[in-house]
């Protein structure tokens, strides 16, 4: 039936042959379409850390937070922390929030600058005369809490970290 159509190189209908056998196979077999996949939802790097800060004995002065994400400079070299926030005091509590704050270990120094002048009032020998706070309620020994004592992982959102302010 084809005898009269094809050539009469054998090569020639072989290859013909093949490529109607060859293009009914591929348009029998199920291809992906051309949409790409969709990628799997991403991890958020960052979420909502709130630092509240209660037992403050008057609503004087304001609250001064620092934020570290590393132990060098904790508490003592706030140029070094990752963030600082002041705030005034209501109802004896303070609270800060850091909406966008990327996921990991941090730790919080905060003192309660009652006479509002812009710094951590203390004795001749060092020791606070206002009030000082540490996440997880961290105490130093001869000094201030270190590093170690005060950090906490922050991978979830939100949290919420409590303080106590002591005098």
């Amino acid at each position: 039936m084809f005898a009269d159509v094809l050539p009469t190189n054998r090569w020639f209908g072989f290859a013909f042959l093949a490529f109607v056998v060859g293009s009914v196979l591929w348009l029998a077999t199920p291809h992906q379409s051309a949409a790409k996949p969709t990628p799997p939802p991403k991890t958020p790097s960052s979420g909502s850390l709130t630092i509240l800060i209660q037992g403050l004995r008057n609503n004087d002065g304001r609250v001064s937070l620092t934020l570290y994400n590393r132990a060098d400079g904790y508490p003592m070299k706030p140029k070094l922390a990752f963030a600082k926030r002041e705030t005034s005091i209501q109802n004896k509590q303070v609270r800060f929030v850091f909406p966008a704050l990327p996921f990991g270990t941090y730790a919080v120094a905060a003192y309660h600058d009652e006479n509002a002048n812009g710094k951590l009032d203390t004795n001749w020998i060092g020791i606070p005369r206002e009030g000082t706070a540490a996440s997880n309620n961290a105490k130093g020994f001869m000094g201030p809490p270190k590093f170690r004592d005060a950090r906490f992982d922050f991978k979830q959102t939100p949290l919420t970290v409590s303080m106590k302010m002591n005098y």
